[in-house]
């Protein structure tokens, strides 16, 4: 038997998430972004799984956002950073 005590950093999916993330892949891999059908397709997706979480958490669905669109915005924002602190050392 393991004991698994890091649950602050992941947990073990449950049976029906991992089914549901195969489902996607199998059937909506598009890029929610695009604006092509698979694109389209991949977004209702997204949307949905949004608008079921917001009701399970009694939340606004506009409000919500992925860890994948924080993440992007947030790398965004470091690279700007960083290009802003290269244009002031080489401006010195």
């Amino acid at each position: 038997m393991s004991v698994y005590l890091d649950w602050n950093a992941t947990a073990p999916p449950l049976d029906d998430a991992i089914d549901a993330v195969a489902r996607a892949a199998r059937n909506t891999w598009g890029n929610p972004q695009s604006i092509h059908g698979h694109g389209r397709a991949a977004r209702r997706v997204v949307e949905d799984a949004r608008s079921a979480m917001a009701e399970l958490a009694g939340a606004d669905p506009q409000r919500l956002r992925s860890q994948i669109e924080v993440g992007r915005k947030t790398l965004g924002a470091i690279a700007a950073l960083g290009e802003l602190e290269r244009s002031v050392r080489a401006s010195r």
